[in-house]
């Protein structure tokens, strides 16, 4: 897990017992680019100790304790995160006795230190800095996401976290120290709005602060002070890739208009190209393909177990070297449907898979063709894979744009957050949210997909009838 993700941030949690103004009055810190500035001195050190809360859990995580308690902080790591001059702020600590480094390395770039003093359990403070260029940046993204989905974004001032009941949730799931730092922090940040992140992804998927919460966690939350009901689309990614294969040929035609506007690069050929545009080509007459969409839209079947269970009668196991079920299944299919031509042909599981549906798979491959995969960095100019693009693409397009925009103009009142391609609400509102789900769908693709609702997880036995 990189550390960059969370050490970037404004808000840093540290331990409790540190006083930060006590450390800037009691020591002497001379980095050149902030000499007369304490509180960017107490920004430095909090993003230090918050870095070593992060390393620390990491590493003990994978490989226990160790000796002495000693756990490798990376330096690359460190610079990345804008902590310029950080030796003078490790020495700073060290000398105060904060911490303990030995002189050793874990390997080139990563040398080992250790907490040097008494912790009380879990028990942490956290610091919020806002400099100037992270407020704007934090500013920005608001009024952008504003803009763009004016329909959703005050929905999220309007969230609460049950704290009756989040402390017993993050004690159940994480029993070492420090373990659970970055589900505290997004616990935080969904309560001070003003930090709250918000992100457009390139396929038009909106990440707020529950995105990366635990499903757990989930449950601790309450809008407008009412638990949680999540609606689900089953098998999602499936049926947006029936539409791509054998659906509604304008709206694809659309979503690939609006994915090039956007100057994302799919690298699809005329030829390949024609493989999603033109409907003579007769794939949705093919008796696999029927298979295949009977497995994704009826009921009572499901495409992920089906699977499993299939790969599972062949000897096939999944990466841990089990046998797959219906979460791991889902998983490595949706892999193998993101992967270049020439590597999935390789794959074992995907050629079970193309015994079970040879048209499918061969139309999949064909339109993926090869593009660059496992690159450390990536860049605007590489080719993306079409297949993983477009159905995210349309499953955002139907969720943010048409399912929950006409349920806020016909019902301002009802409260909506989602994640991908669920939708949550609160329990009187169900109803309203999938029948409007059931309604786009079929007006815009021509299919009604399942929808699981859930309440705190569990998976409400009701269905509206179509």
């Amino acid at each position: 897990m990189s550390l960059r993700k969370f050490i970037d941030y404004d808000i840093l949690f540290y331990p409790a017992e540190i006083d930060l103004d006590e450390l800037v009055v009691l020591g002497e810190i001379y980095p050149h680019h902030n000499k007369t500035d304490p509180e960017k001195q107490k920004y430095y050190l909090a993003k230090i100790l918050d870095s070593f809360l992060v390393a620390e859990s990491n590493h003990i995580a994978k490989e226990g304790h160790g000796n002495n308690n000693m756990f490798p902080v990376c330096s690359r790591v460190l610079k990345q995160s804008g902590l310029r001059e950080y030796n003078s702020y490790l020495d700073f600590m060290c000398g105060l006795g904060l911490l303990t480094g030995d002189d050793t390395y874990y390997n080139k770039r990563c040398k080992n230190y250790a907490f040097d003093f008494n912790r009380n359990g879990n028990e942490k403070k956290y610091y919020v800095y806002f400099k100037k260029r992270n407020g704007c940046r934090i500013r920005k993204k608001h009024k952008i996401i504003q803009k763009i989905y004016p329909h959703l974004y005050g929905d999220m001032k309007r969230l609460s976290i049950n704290k009756e009941v989040v402390g017993n949730i993050l004690c159940q799931l994480y029993t070492k120290d420090f373990t659970r730092h970055q589900q505290e922090r997004n616990l935080h940040r969904i309560e001070t709005f003003t930090t709250n992140t918000w992100k457009r992804g390139k396929t038009g998927r909106l990440y707020t602060g529950i995105t990366n919460l635990k499903r757990e966690l989930r449950r601790c939350l309450l809008l407008e002070g009412k638990e949680l009901w999540e609606l689900d689309i089953k098998s999602s990614i499936p049926v947006m890739l029936l539409n791509v294969l054998g659906g509604d040929k304008e709206y694809v035609s659309n979503i690939l208009r609006r994915i090039d506007g956007e100057g994302i690069k799919l690298g699809l050929s005329k030829e390949r190209k024609s493989l999603i545009m033109c409907p003579k080509k007769g794939l949705q007459d093919t008796s696999d393909y029927k298979k295949i969409k009977n497995l994704i839209l009826n009921q009572n079947k499901d495409l992920y177990e089906y699977i499993s269970i299939q790969w599972n009668s062949k000897g096939l196991n999944d990466k841990f070297e089990k046998p797959f079920n219906r979460s791991t299944a889902k998983l490595k299919i949706l892999a193998l449907f993101n992967t270049p031509a020439k590597l999935v042909s390789k794959s074992k599981h995907w050629k079970e898979f193309t015994k079970l549906f040879p048209n499918v798979a061969e139309r999949i491959k064909n339109i993926n063709g090869d593009f660059p995969m496992n690159k450390k960095i990536f860049s605007d100019e590489d080719i993306k894979c079409p297949i993983a693009y477009i159905t995210q693409y349309m499953e955002s397009d139907l969720i943010l744009n048409h399912v929950c925009k006409n349920i806020k103009t016909k019902n301002p009142e009802i409260p909506l957050l989602t994640i991908h391609d669920a939708i949550y609400t609160i329990e009187q509102f169900t109803t309203i949210v999938e029948a409007e789900l059931l309604l786009v769908y079929q007006d815009i693709i021509g299919m009604q997909p399942n929808i699981n609702i859930k309440f705190k997880g569990v998976k409400e036995n009701r269905v509206l009838a179509a």
